[in-house]
């Protein structure tokens, strides 16, 4: 009996020993990140410029965020959290950060949880969760805040796996069908949620065949294989339906990339070569970046090395499948869950990434846990906890310098351009931060570059435009932006942009158009307050050039736009006055002063209205209001005399 208790209490030690661990690994490698801001790349479509997640959780944006198709992306759940984030945090990006470092150390105790219930093995489980809290390429998924996606969607696949493992050891193993099992419909609801954070899940239902081989021991012959694929016919259904949504999203969005753009050969040889390299960094993360670009060309050689080394490691997993399944299945594990992200299907123009690791490299901690395992033995259990922690020292210790990069835009551009040749992607975004900051001359030869790099690439061209925009060069801004509307013809900020450099060329005929586009495809991506202030613009220009007419259209559009700004239906009265449609400028200008009361000019115009239509007495009284509230109005105390007669 007393060692029955002894043995209970050295396993609870053991597993607060394990839990207090990752608590302090997570914590000290990304506690830094609640200091950290946000970058300018894709956090400003997920957040920080993004209207729908700026409201909040509400009615209009939960239902904005399951009919969008926003970022290229179908992913409705992650929408929601970064709603709830800015429902608790506002814009102040520390707490974005702070809820993906939750996120990930929910996760890290998780994946020690899940793979202790399955596996019923207490130490490589625990090596698992500790590879996982640490290693250098899941900073990219904890640091980044628009990869809620990542956290998010792993949380619900550990959940999900979690599901799966009480339903094949509990209701499965009892012989229920899976129809009358409410651990299978929990499984069935879980995957879905995962679906709708983040659709690389789509693998999951193989994922699950796989640890019904190891280690849940399913499979004893090829009718039970059978009759376990039935049963995840509907997981199955899930896969195919978030695949339609997702290719629709990401084509409707112009993400995927054309055989055109890049050849199958080449999607293929880059894919067998990230895989090796996939390996090098789980083992040797030096050099990671935010990006890394296509390369121009790719050796046959590479990738022929490459499918030899892939085929040898299958080779070796095949003909250790009965001694050592937990090879064969981690490998598959490995393979499998990269499929979606590997580029044979090619999204976005990266050649690889660190944030796809976050959940494929599971497959090669359980490789690396449970052979080390065997190979050290209970004999020497010691050395193989020794072996482990001072790997998890070193790649926290590597981690936390990573996680350091992203502390801004500037840093982590720079550190890419650092890591990394030709660099495109992190040359024109460091532009265009260095551009906004007020930097223009220091931004302008990082847009050069990358134009250089890849002169198909259309943001870069974006950035240039903004650059010269901040030069007052606005002939050579326009040029840039044309350029960039010519190559996404579909992005409002483009044709906004492009409007912005006609309007400062004194050509609101010419911009015109452009606005009148970009209102047009705005659907999310551009603010309505860019909008309204590139409206505005145009209107003044061509109040300027005594075009009243016009001026009041695009006035009329700022009020329809923010009809709650008194200076947008002042701005509207003032150009209805000079058109002589005292009528209508005198509701207009009414509804301002009714806004904003104190407002002298407002209270001037209306004066100048009445004395227009000839209400000689009520001018007056106006006017006399405007000088009291604003005593040194020049031009009320001007009217006001006039009023009077006096000279």
């Amino acid at each position: 009996m007393t060692e029955n208790i002894e043995a209970k209490n050295e396993g609870s030690n053991r597993e607060l020993a394990v839990v207090a661990a990752i608590f302090v690994l997570v914590l000290a490698v990304y506690y830094q990140t609640v200091g950290f801001d946000f970058i300018t790349f894709d956090d400003n479509l997920y957040v920080y410029q993004n209207p729908a997640v700026l409201s909040g959780l509400n009615s209009e944006s939960i239902k904005w965020a399951f009919t969008a198709f926003h970022s290229a992306n179908w992913h409705p759940l992650t929408w929601l959290s970064h709603m709830l984030d800015v429902t608790l945090f506002g814009r102040n990006a520390g707490g974005h950060h702070g809820m993906n470092v939750m996120l990930h150390l929910g996760n890290s105790l998780l994946s020690f949880a899940v793979f202790r219930r399955m596996t019923e093995r207490f130490w490589p489980s625990a090596v698992i969760a500790v590879l996982f809290a640490v290693h250098p390429a899941h900073v990219e998924s904890v640091a980044w805040v628009s990869e809620r996606k990542d956290v998010l969607s792993t949380a619900l696949m550990l959940l999900t796996i979690w599901a799966y493992a009480d339903y094949a050891k509990g209701d499965a193993a009892e012989g229920k069908a899976f129809w009358r099992s409410n651990s299978y419909y929990a499984v069935f609801v879980l995957f879905a949620l995962g679906l709708m954070a983040k659709p690389m899940l789509v693998t999951l239902p193989f994922v699950l065949l796989l640890f019904d081989h190891w280690p849940l021991g399913r499979v004893g012959s090829s009718r039970d294989l059978k009759a376990l694929v039935i049963e995840k016919l509907p997981l199955f259904a899930l896969t195919a339906l978030s695949c339609v949504m997702t290719f629709s999203a990401q084509r409707s969005g112009g993400a995927v990339s054309t055989l055109s753009y890049l050849s199958l050969d080449m999607r293929v040889m880059n894919a067998l070569i990230s895989y090796v390299k996939y390996i090098g960094v789980m083992f040797y993360p030096s050099g990671l970046a935010v990006f890394y670009p296509y390369p121009d060309a790719i050796p046959v050689w590479q990738a022929v090395a490459a499918a030899i080394l892939l085929a040898a490691i299958t080779a070796a997993c095949i003909a250790l499948r009965n001694s050592h399944r937990y090879l064969l299945i981690g490998w598959l594990f490995f393979l499998g869950t990269l499929v979606p992200v590997i580029g044979l299907v090619q999204v976005g123009g990266q050649a690889m990434a660190d944030r796809y690791t976050y959940v494929p490299y599971f497959g090669l901690f359980i490789m690396l846990a449970f052979g080390l395992d065997a190979v050290f033995g209970k004999a020497r259990q010691n050395v193989y906890i020794a072996v482990f922690g001072i790997a998890a020292v070193v790649f926290a210790v590597v981690a936390y310098m990573q996680a350091g990069y992203w502390r801004n835009s500037e840093t982590v551009y720079k550190r890419a351009l650092s890591v990394t040749e030709r660099n495109h992607m992190a040359g024109g975004n460091l532009c265009l931060h260095l551009a906004t900051t007020e930097r223009p001359d220091e931004a302008e030869p990082y847009c050069r570059d990358a134009i250089a790099a890849k002169p198909d690439f259309p943001l870069s061209y974006n950035s240039l435009g903004i650059v010269k925009m901040k030069q007052k060069q606005y002939a050579e801004a326009e040029v840039n932006f044309a350029e960039y509307v010519k190559w996404s013809s579909r992005d409002p900020i483009g044709y906004a942009n492009l409007a912005t450099s006609q309007i400062l060329q004194d050509r609101p005929e010419d911009a015109e158009p452009n606005l009148r586009a970009a209102a047009e495809l705005n659907d999310g991506t551009m603010s309505r307050e860019v909008l309204a202030f590139a409206v505005g613009d145009l209107a003044n220009a061509y109040a300027a050039k005594g075009n009243f007419e016009k001026a009041a259209e695009s006035f009329s559009r700022q009020v329809n736009l923010y009809p709650d700004v008194p200076i947008y239906r002042f701005r509207l009265a003032t150009a209805l006055f000079e058109l002589e449609r005292f009528d209508e400028a005198k509701q207009q200008a009414e509804i301002a002063a009714a806004a904003a009361p104190g407002d002298a000019d407002i209270i001037n115009l209306i004066g100048k209205i009445y004395m227009a239509k000839g209400d000689t007495a009520t001018a007056i009284a106006e006017f006399e209001k405007a000088v009291r509230i604003k005593p040194d109005h020049e031009q009320a105390k001007e009217n006001l005399k006039k009023a009077r007669g006096e000279k």
